[in-house]
């Protein structure tokens, strides 16, 4: 089924496409499909009591699913069961400039969405100056646990062909651990074992800091821990998407073994303008008694006048 329009109540669907900008609000209702695909802009909005159940979830082409409450306590009844979490879905694919929306409270993260497999990626084409488009999985400020394996197939080599990415993007406050998704044959123990065929991420992502309010101190921000892979065998490589400006000093993203943390970079803009503020007295000083000192020589006799009146 193709959906444009808006759509709040309980539906049970075989395929469910949404596109071209086209909304999809689900509150104090449930929605279930085998596959559901938006895409060219499309939203959805799982609220209060809202349930959304599927196979595969594909978030393509800048659209969104915004997960902005935890609260499914008393949801409506499908067939006899109740739901929870508010998102389930085996395989959840972001790609091409879509996202995966979570905001909730800092710590309200029970029961969100439930998966098996993330799929942040990128496409193979990139757009037209260049650069790659890829899904972004926002958490904002929450402290998100993922019980699930974070995947792509994309490179940090950008001589390759699958050189591409997923993006990860929080604020300074905001934390990720990704556990797996606890199969038996998962390499999220931390344990090493030698049987484990799984890792709990793998592939290439970009860590994006998104609040640069120049506010804090250093102590706020420098070494913080972002995200924590629980896996000691995690091929997946992380790194910067930006640069923010959190106190007199801008930081980026860094990864240190299976952890990324707030690496402290180079002043601010703001803070060198406030330093220089000193010096540029003294040296706007310095410049004025230049001007005189030119000034009382020039007016006196002659250059080589070596005393006599002014």
């Amino acid at each position: 089924m193709v959906l444009n329009g808006i759509l709040s109540t309980n539906l049970i669907f075989d395929t469910l496409a949404v596109n071209n900008g086209s909304q999809v609000n689900v509150a104090e209702s449930s929605l279930i499909s085998d596959t559901i695909t938006l895409t060219n802009g499309s939203s959805m909005n799982i609220g209060d009591e809202g349930y959304v159940g599927t196979d595969h979830l594909t978030i393509d082409s800048y659209s969104t699913v915004d997960l902005s409450s935890a609260d499914n306590t008393s949801i409506y009844s499908l067939a006899g069961y109740y739901y929870t979490p508010s998102l389930y879905a085996n395989t959840i694919t972001v790609t091409n400039g879509g996202m995966l929306d979570v905001n909730v409270d800092q710590f309200d993260n029970n029961g969100v969405f439930s998966t098996d497999k993330l799929e942040l990626t990128s496409g193979n084409t990139a757009d037209h100056n260049g650069n790659v488009v890829s899904g972004v999985f926002n958490i904002h400020s929450s402290d998100y646990v993922l019980n699930a394996d974070l995947v792509n197939d994309r490179t940090w080599d950008t001589t390759q062909a699958n050189y591409g990415y997923g993006t990860i993007a929080m604020n300074s406050d905001g934390h990720l651990t990704i556990n797996g998704n606890g199969d038996i044959n998962n390499g999220d123990e931390l344990d090493n074992s030698s049987v484990d065929n799984v890792v709990a991420a793998t592939g290439n992502y970009k860590v994006r800091i998104d609040n640069a309010t120049g506010a804090g101190s250093v102590a706020d921000y420098k070494g913080n821990e972002l995200i924590y892979v629980n896996d000691v065998n995690t091929d997946a490589t992380f790194s910067a998407a930006n640069k923010a400006d959190l106190g007199a000093y801008t930081y980026q993203a860094k990864q240190e073994g299976n952890t990324v943390v707030l690496e402290q970079m180079e002043l601010t803009d703001y803070a060198n303008m406030a330093l220089s503020i000193p010096s540029a007295n003294t040296n706007i000083w310095n410049l004025e008694q230049d001007t005189v000192g030119t000034r009382l020589t020039n007016a006196r006799h002659g250059l080589a006048d070596n005393g006599g009146a002014w």
